[in-house]
């Protein structure tokens, strides 16, 4: 018979681990996309504009990804503390 706490556990904690390794390939990627959007805004300044249209609407949705990727990772750090509790309590 399958141990039902086990199961959860297990479960929480690959949950978990699939939420962290997410958030943390998104930060990474997020990281180099501001940098790159970062010296597209210095180029267009350089050449007197600014940024407009999709550079501008890019920054908005970008603030919403870093928005995104921070809950998932928090999400995934409590997933991987509750899966240890249920794993590891003493009843």
């Amino acid at each position: 018979m399958v141990n039902l706490e086990k199961l959860v556990g297990i479960s929480l904690l690959l949950i978990g681990v699939v939420f962290v390794l997410e958030a943390a390939i998104l930060i990474y990627t997020l990281m180099i996309a501001s940098s790159a959007l970062s010296a597209a805004a210095g180029l267009a300044g350089a050449m007197g504009g600014g940024l407009s249209g999709s550079l501008a609407t890019l920054t908005t949705i970008m603030n919403f990804l870093w928005i995104y990727a921070i809950l998932r990772f928090i999400t995934g750090i409590i997933s991987i503390i509750s899966g240890g509790l249920v794993l590891f309590s003493k009843e």
